[in-house]
């Protein structure tokens, strides 16, 4: 073996323990395909540093930083280095830091606009039975009404969902030449080839209504 190559394996380790040296002693350590270097990693949930609800993984350099993730977070845990390195990635190095966002601007709905309408605009709205031509030569069954606004005759039973608003539909049945009130048949009525009489406002009142039908019962 010739003397210039003892020299160069000889120079060739002393180079190679220099490195290593000088790699061990760097602060904090760092693998070779480690940027950046780190001592401390944890996975950590905190919606005021990262705007959102899940884990992100964080790292530190020193013994400051590690301190301050340990003490200021309430949800703190290890992780696997691997995958925050490959997969995930860093979310942050160093101290935790509250990012400044935009406060949340709420703007309210806007309200309906109301638009005033003429009596008989209102009257039919709330009832959702418009006025119809009756049979005034056929006897009344039943009628029901909400007072005040409309109450309507019929040749046979209530039987009709009431779908309209307003208030609650009261039911009344004629016996003989009697009308009572029929609680087993409220919020309904008929429909409009079977009506007798239609009172419609200020016409449409218990008294008259009732009057109404027992005129026309049979």
């Amino acid at each position: 073996m010739s003397v210039f190559f003892k020299a160069f394996t000889l120079l060739f380790w002393a180079v190679l323990f220099a490195l290593a040296m000088y790699w061990l002693s760097i602060w904090p350590p760092q693998s070779m395909w480690d940027v950046t270097g780190w001592c401390f990693s944890r996975q950590v949930v905190n919606m005021s540093i990262f705007d959102e609800n899940s884990y992100n993984c964080i790292r530190c350099q020193d013994l400051e930083c590690e301190s301050n993730w340990k003490s200021s977070q309430r949800y703190l845990a290890p992780v696997n280095y691997n995958l925050c390195r490959d997969d995930f990635g860093w979310d942050m190095t160093g101290l935790p830091v509250v990012v400044p966002r935009p406060p949340r601007v709420y703007v309210p709905l806007p309200l309906p606009t109301l638009v005033p309408k003429a009596e008989d605009e209102i009257v039919a709205y709330d009832i959702h039975i418009p006025q119809h031509p009756v049979d005034p030569d056929t006897d009344c069954v039943a009628f029901s009404a909400i007072f005040g606004h409309w109450c309507v005759g019929c040749n046979v039973d209530l039987g009709v969902a009431y779908l309209g608003s307003g208030g609650s539909v009261v039911a009344y049945k004629a016996q003989g030449q009697e009308v009572f009130a029929d609680p087993t048949h409220a919020n309904k009525h008929c429909g409009p080839s079977d009506r007798v009489f239609d009172l419609r406002g200020a016409n449409a009142t218990e008294g008259a209504c009732i009057e109404e039908c027992e005129d026309r019962a049979r």
